[in-house]
């Protein structure tokens, strides 16, 4: 376990953060982890996979969980940075999200402008796997691009702002997931991505979110095709 602290300034409403390191793990620990990955997770169902990896674990870690979890039959959406990033790419998740900053350093190119985005997000899409896989560009308070499984590209923007955005990425993403695992649309499941993102921003502390206020949250986006 480890401790992460935010705090809120009063008067400008910055955010300053502080992460502890968490323990480094034991050399059979992800093998062990990748093993109950395999055996808890049904076909068809889906498994994120979030943040940074503990120290210790091994660089390739995500790529082989993900190659092997998808052996199985079980998709994954993929949230991460860096080199172990790049590598998890090899193994074909079904759908990666990434955020401006991250996008940027995956492909060494600007990613601030609404096209810069939406080309970004097409390529991660291509570095995926191409057709069957998804690249999701996040861009804070400007919105989200993304290029759908079948090549289809999508911008989202929902105008209501939390004080609070730690952990709205990871928000997003099961906000995806879920409405996906129900058999909603790329472009509704957008809608409920953003709503839990904006939701979980309302509230201090991640991943606390109203999900009542997220599906209302929800039907205020304004997603559509490019």
């Amino acid at each position: 376990n480890r401790s992460s602290l935010s705090v809120a300034d009063r008067e400008t409403a910055g955010l300053t953060e502080f992460y502890e390191h968490g323990a480094v793990a034991p050399d059979a620990a992800w093998v062990e982890l990748t093993h109950a990955a395999v055996t808890r997770c049904s076909p068809g169902a889906w498994l994120t996979i979030s943040g940074s990896m503990p120290r210790g674990a091994p660089n390739a870690g995500y790529r082989d969980l993900i190659a092997e979890v998808r052996a199985a039959g079980v998709r994954v959406a993929l949230d991460s940075e860096g080199e172990r990033l790049s590598a998890a790419l090899t193994a074909g998740p079904d759908v990666v999200k990434l955020n401006v900053a991250e996008a940027g350093e995956l492909l060494d190119v600007p990613t601030a402008r609404g096209d810069d985005s939406l080309a970004a997000a097409s390529k991660i899409r291509d570095m995926a796997g191409g057709d069957g896989h998804a690249g999701i560009v996040t861009r804070g308070s400007q919105g989200v691009m993304l290029a759908a499984p079948d090549g289809t590209l999508y911008e989202g923007v929902l105008y209501v702002r939390g004080r609070y955005p730690v952990g709205s990425g990871d928000s997003f993403l099961a906000g995806l997931v879920t409405a996906l695992d129900h058999g909603r649309g790329w472009e509704d499941a957008l809608r409920v991505a953003l709503g839990a993102g904006a939701a979980n921003a309302e509230l201090s502390g991640a991943a606390k979110l109203d999900p009542a206020r997220a599906e209302a949250l929800a039907e205020q986006a304004d997603v559509h095709l490019i």
